[in-house]
């Protein structure tokens, strides 16, 4: 039996429904297959573009800072009277706890160097893509990131350290600064709607207050009027039957005496 017209117009719109949420599903897992794909380029360029520098050695001032890992205290970073030089408290840190964890190996400080630069192109990728909503565009602005010869210098050289760690905070700070932008916007919308639906729902509500009265009286009105109808309809009957009553009684009078 075939279905009728109006239970095909009734499947339509679920099917359709149905449709729309399976393109959006497989829209979203294209879409993070694509942001896979993009991280692990950016991470393959920034290995690739200064695999050469895992195998030098250290230079100049790297070992001065090597050196002064042997004296670091934790109270040296409350203490800034002693420093001839720049207040680094993370950079002192990193030194201290890496330098007796890699062993003195220039290579495990080169590659720790490459590893932070392949970071902070992933987090240049997640942070331009999260202001573009493009996956193509943050995945290119990283890449020239990773891959441009500027930066050189802050990543081939271990003690330029401080260059690489204050592009990964100041990404990280306005990456999470954006996400909570966002998020503060959807509350702020949230909230506007649920206050709309509850201003709605109290208009309503006085309304209804208002018109129930008014409707009471409109039905009491029309049983009135209704009773008034029948007892003119009763009252035209009679005049009626006494005008046919009449007419015949005239009738009557009217006919010759013999």
């Amino acid at each position: 039996m075939k279905p009728s017209r109006e239970a095909a117009r009734l499947e339509d719109p679920v099917r359709s429904l149905d449709g729309q949420g399976r393109v959006r599903c497989r829209t979203a897992s294209l879409r993070s297959t694509h942001h896979v794909l993009a991280s692990v380029i950016i991470v393959a360029a920034a290995a690739f573009v200064y695999r050469a520098v895992a195998s030098a050695y250290f230079f100049d001032d790297e070992f001065q800072w090597l050196v002064g890992t042997w004296t670091f205290q934790p109270v040296h970073l409350l203490d800034v009277a002693h420093l001839s030089h720049f207040y680094r408290p993370v950079i002192d840190v990193y030194f201290a706890t890496a330098t007796p964890l890699f062993r003195g190996s220039p290579t495990l400080f080169h590659l720790a160097n490459i590893g932070l630069h392949a970071a902070n192109g992933l987090l240049l990728l997640a942070l331009a893509r999260a202001m573009s909503r493009s996956t193509a565009y943050g995945f290119l602005t990283a890449l020239f990131f990773v891959v441009q010869p500027a930066d050189v210098d802050a990543i081939a050289w271990v003690s330029a350290l401080a260059e690489a760690v204050g592009a990964f905070f100041g990404c990280l700070a306005l990456f999470w600064f954006l996400q909570f932008r966002r998020s503060a916007r959807v509350s702020r919308a949230e909230g506007t709607l649920i206050a709309c639906d509850e201003r709605t729902e109290g208009s309503v509500k006085r309304t209804n207050g208002a018109i129930e009265p008014d409707v009471a009286a409109l039905f009491k009105r029309g049983d009135d009027l209704r009773r008034e109808a029948e007892e003119l309809h009763r009252a035209a009957e009679e005049l009626a039957k006494k005008r046919r009553a009449l007419k015949e009684e005239w009738a009557i009078r009217k006919r010759p005496t013999p």
